[in-house]
């Protein structure tokens, strides 16, 4: 978990681009499977965005901020900072500040999640994630304790008989 959710896994915000169009397509797709099958699990899934004028994917995940906004009412016009290291690449790029361009949008206020509000999130979620590990590691070690104590007591129990 550790290494997972390291500092290091955030880009800095100087090693992101933006990229602005039309939304050509929307995709909700569970994060395991790659398809629509499980999408109603919201812990485990992403939006992907197609644009009408840049190729590839872009996908913003479950696990930041304001998934339900950006799942269900983000239309028309984007703007999205994505890693510049990964123009060029295969994979999906993924979503680090989010800002919608739509003047026709009457439910809901335009979405805008900025890159500060998802890094504080992914390193709450990091950090809480971290010290579960921590406790489970105490946990564990206790339990081996308490079960090789058990063993070395069974065993001069069992010794006498």
């Amino acid at each position: 978990m550790v290494w997972i959710w390291s500092p290091e896994y955030f880009p800095a915000k100087a090693d992101l681009v933006e990229i602005s169009g039309d939304i050509a397509s929307v995709r909700i797709k569970d994060d395991f499977s790659g398809t629509s099958a499980g999408a109603l699990l919201t812990g485990f899934t992403s939006v992907y965005f197609t644009f009408d004028n840049h190729d590839g994917q872009y996908f913003y995940p479950s696990t930041q901020p304001d998934f339900r906004l950006v799942r269900d009412y983000t239309a028309v016009n984007i703007d999205v900072l994505i890693e510049r290291s990964k123009i060029g690449g295969t994979e999906p790029f993924r979503i680090w500040q989010i800002k919608e361009n739509n003047p026709n949008n009457m439910l809901e206020i335009a979405t805008y999640v900025p890159y500060e509000a998802i890094i504080t999130r992914l390193s709450t979620i990091g950090s809480s994630m971290v010290n579960t590990g921590r406790w489970l590691l105490v946990l564990a070690g206790g339990l081996i304790l308490f079960g090789r104590a058990m063993q070395i007591r069974n065993k001069r129990r069992f010794s006498r008989l």
